[in-house]
Formats: C-alpha cells, sequence, structure tokens
C-alpha cells in the first residue's frame, strides 16, 4: 500500500483481495455442490434434487457474508494513519 493511497483505495484493495478468494471458492464449490445434490438425489430415491435456486441463494449468501466480513476490518484500517503504523512496525 502506498503512503498516498486515499480511504477509498485502501477499502477496494482490501475488498477485492477477500472477494477474489472467495469467488475462487465459489467457482471450484458451485459445480461440485450442484453434482453433489444430483448425486444424492440418485442416491437416495425420496430425497429431491433441489436444483440451482439454493445453490444460487448460498452463493449470493457467501458473497455477501465475505463482504461484510471483509469491509469490517477494511474501515478500521482506514482511520489509522500510515505514518502511525509505519511507526508500529
Amino acid at each position: 500500500m502506498a503512503l498516498g493511497a486515499t480511504r477509498g483505495d485502501v477499502t477496494r484493495m482490501m475488498l477485492r483481495s477477500a472477494l477474489t478468494l472467495v469467488a475462487a471458492g465459489l467457482v471450484v464449490g458451485a459445480p461440485v455442490a450442484f453434482w453433489g445434490t444430483r448425486f444424492a438425489a440418485t442416491a437416495i430415491e425420496d430425497l429431491s434434487g433441489g436444483g440451482a435456486p439454493p445453490i444460487a441463494t448460498a452463493v449470493v449468501a457467501m458473497l455477501a457474508v465475505a463482504a461484510l466480513a471483509a469491509f469490517m476490518p477494511a474501515r478500521r484500517a482506514t482511520r489509522v494513519e500510515p505514518v502511525i503504523a509505519l511507526r508500529s512496525e
């Protein structure tokens, strides 16, 4: 992070970093979850497949929770003066 970064730059950097990791997990996890529900529905007769809506809901919920979890520390980090943070290291 540069000393000249604005509060918005710091927030964006931290959110982008966290959401990139979550997106990578969702790209791998969503198809596996979809396949797993299909497999479980064929293996267990009384189980319905559910389809894409529950998985899409879980994806949206994961993104929302991850954004909130990344935003709180990012907001706290923007309140620290860079010179003070560098001195403490």
